[in-house]
């Protein structure tokens, strides 16, 4: 029965992760549009600055500065025309205080030890009334309560210095991620959050933790309701937000 079962959701679980991730990067990008007009953004673990270049055109910032600590990434980030910057996200960041206006984490805040001082830093680094986008997977969805009633590691903690385990139904258990390898810089140089999910907030989590930084909730929503995905899944995030997969949120530095 098990083995029936194991089958049909590792068949089933790639399409509600990647419909959900699509989504919540759809969501990022409209909370960008629907803003002003952005003198710098800065984008969090900025990789090799592909998807930053869809935040910085979303964003019609002038400038874009890239944070990402792995040399190959940070070369090819450049050659884009982001100013990318290496950066340690468990230690101060090296952009100025108030030194932009929008700030883009996406599949970040989960890989931090460190989960109030990454919100610190996300504030330090915006002006009065710079916003703040953070994109993340969520302990509360329903996917994560599941595994977890059956006493499994939840499908957003599976990732472990590169393997996924703890899971049996999770599409890619066990099974060494190649994608893992380019972060063998950070890993080897002790940044262990680098290939594991460290701290996955749910969905009272993220909003608690931003509001105790002093950012005020501009939108809030989810992503990936499992599971389902597309349009079932886009309208049961909208009825019931605490227990989609991915988290998409939008505060704003007070004036």
């Amino acid at each position: 029965m098990l083995g029936a079962l194991t089958k049909f959701v590792k068949r089933v679980a790639p399409n509600v992760y990647i419909s959900g991730l699509l989504d919540c990067d759809k969501a990022g990008e409209q909370f960008l549009r629907d803003g002003p007009p952005s003198e710098t953004l800065v984008d969090v673990g900025c990789g090799d600055g592909e998807k930053t270049m869809v935040w910085w055109r979303a964003s019609r910032a002038k400038t874009c500065i890239g944070l990402e600590f792995v040399e190959s990434e940070i070369d090819v980030a450049k050659s884009r025309g982001i100013d990318a910057r290496k950066a340690d996200l468990s230690l101060p960041w090296p952009v100025a205080d108030g030194e932009c206006d929008v700030v883009m984490s996406s599949q970040n805040i989960e890989h931090m030890h460190r989960t109030m001082f990454y919100a610190g830093e996300l504030f330090r680094i915006l002006r009065p009334g710079g916003r703040a986008i953070v994109l993340t997977e969520n302990l509360s969805g329903w996917a994560n309560i599941a595994a977890l009633s059956f006493g499994w590691q939840p499908f957003s903690s599976t990732p472990l210095d590169g393997h996924i385990i703890g899971c049996p139904l999770a599409h890619m258990a066990d099974v060494k991620l190649e994608r893992f390898s380019i972060l063998t810089e950070a890993f080897e140089a002790g940044i262990t959050g680098a290939a594991a999910h460290v701290c996955v907030l749910a969905y009272r989590g993220l909003r608690d933790v931003m509001q105790k930084t002093g950012f005020e909730i501009l939108g809030y929503g989810s992503t990936g309701y499992a599971p389902f995905w597309g349009a079932p899944s886009r309208f049961l995030c909208r009825i019931d937000p605490r227990h989609g997969h991915f988290l998409a949120l939008e505060a704003r530095k007070p004036f």
